[in-house]
């Protein structure tokens, strides 16, 4: 069978994240998906860390492109990365005051 990253996708289609309410690829949470020879790399990004959701993410992903493409396969990465919102430094900053000097 001819692997593409299309159909990689394809099948991460029927991954479907618990908290967002649809699935993985339309929340934009794989990342970097590679192709190799037969081989399968990619990156799931969440925003909250939850080893549980986690593990069951990564399973159920492996699943889904195993049963896909049978033994064509071999999945040798798949991360999860952590993407946490950035704090708003200036967001306790209630006055700003400009000094100047000039001559």
């Amino acid at each position: 069978m001819n692997i593409t990253i299309d159909k990689i996708k394809d099948c991460l289609r029927q991954v479907l994240y618990m908290k967002g309410g649809d699935n993985i690829i339309a929340l934009d949470m794989v990342k970097n998906i590679r192709l190799e020879d037969n081989k399968v790399f990619f990156n799931i990004e969440v925003s909250e860390r939850n080893e549980k959701i986690e593990k069951i993410i990564i399973s159920q992903s492996v699943k889904k492109i195993k049963e896909t493409f049978e033994d064509d396969i071999i999945i040798e990465e798949s991360h999860i990365t952590v993407n946490l919102p950035q704090a708003n430094m200036f967001s306790n900053i209630k006055n700003i005051i400009a000094v100047a000097s000039g001559k």
